[in-house]
């Protein structure tokens, strides 16, 4: 009865883990016959609520167990790295991204990635943490993917474009465009 769902389709583990309840959840991992990817009536798994949530412990002990799909998407395509990216979870995208098997540039139904949700979100520190580990397709369409992103996030990933001009120049070109546009630079003579 360990894996017995609720009327919504949710288990007991999976309900642990949209909580954070890590000495729940580690009952429920050593208990014979645990199913931890069953995923609820929308199709999120355990994982990918912990990942939501930014329960970054409860992620690790999920991670450590052998057939845990990593890459597994609830009903619109949303994977646990997509929703840790949209939340600004750093500490849980730093274990996802060196989790064996991840896919980080996996799609969702609109063909957003995790990449192009931190962006738009303005977590920098997810972008540049993509960015320096190499994990992140370089790919013009994603940079323009960021329009929705705040100009302070903007700011902050042309910084880091510029320390790394060569790798990033689709990025500081495109910062820069936004950043004369958003800030209506004017010309300084007429235009002729």
């Amino acid at each position: 009865q360990v894996n017995q769902a609720n009327d919504e389709g949710t288990p007991p583990l999976w309900i642990a883990c949209e909580e954070g309840h890590s000495k729940v959840v580690k009952m429920l991992l050593a208990v014979d016959g645990i199913q931890v990817n069953q995923a609820n009536n929308k199709e999120a798994t355990p994982l990918w609520m912990a990942c939501q949530n930014g329960h970054s412990k409860v992620v690790k002990m999920l991670l450590a167990v052998d057939n845990i799909q990593v890459n597994q998407a609830n009903n619109e395509e949303v994977t646990p790295l997509y929703m840790a990216c949209q939340n600004g979870h750093l500490k849980v995208v730093t274990l996802l991204a060196a989790a064996d098997g991840i896919q980080v540039n996996q799609a969702d139904n609109d063909g957003w990635t995790p990449f192009m949700s931190a962006v738009s979100n303005s977590h920098t520190a997810l972008v540049v943490l993509l960015l320096q580990r190499g994990i992140v397709r370089n790919n013009i369409n994603e940079w323009f993917h960021i329009d929705n992103s705040s100009v302070a996030g903007r700011i902050a990933l042309y910084k880091y474009a510029v320390l790394i001009p060569q790798q990033h120049q689709p990025l500081l070109d495109f910062h820069l465009c936004l950043l004369n546009t958003q800030n209506a630079l004017v010309p300084t003579s007429p235009l002729k």
